[in-house]
């Protein structure tokens, strides 16, 4: 992996390091971004150019969304979902399963992970709960 880590700048020579020990000595042209001590980049070569690139995982800046499906309004639905499925009927479950993966289409892996947690578990327990009250074991 071309996986690296500004360790040093020294006038515009920026020296990048692996993790496994290796050191990439560039020029500050090669970067589409001003570097920073500590920040994660890419780096790809042509020839006897190098192109660093800023590492995709890193927080990007924050786009306001437009319309009905803003991650805020689509976090809320799940939640909604949840306490549907475990007050009122199990199939409600749906909702938070279907919210968790409109989070993760839109690049929130780990809350739409969680949301998917979550609800198979209200789902279970409602499932439990409703046999329970009701006496249906059989």
């Amino acid at each position: 992996m071309n996986t690296y880590k500004v360790i040093k700048i020294e006038g515009t020579l920026i020296y990048l390091g692996k993790d496994d020990g290796t050191l990439l000595k560039v020029e500050q042209t090669s970067f589409n971004f001003v570097p920073q001590l500590g920040d994660i980049v890419e780096a790809y070569k042509s020839e006897e150019t190098y192109i660093i690139a800023k590492k995709s995982s890193e927080v990007p800046t924050e786009k306001k969304e437009k319309g009905p499906l803003t991650i805020k309004n689509i976090k809320v639905m799940a939640w909604l979902g949840i306490v549907l499925t475990l007050l009122r009927d199990p199939l409600f479950f749906a909702i938070p399963v279907m919210m968790g993966h409109l989070l993760k289409e839109k690049g929130e892996k780990d809350s739409g992970n969680f949301m998917l947690g979550v609800s198979i578990f209200a789902g279970i327990t409602a499932l439990i709960t409703r046999f329970i009250l009701t006496g249906r074991f059989s």
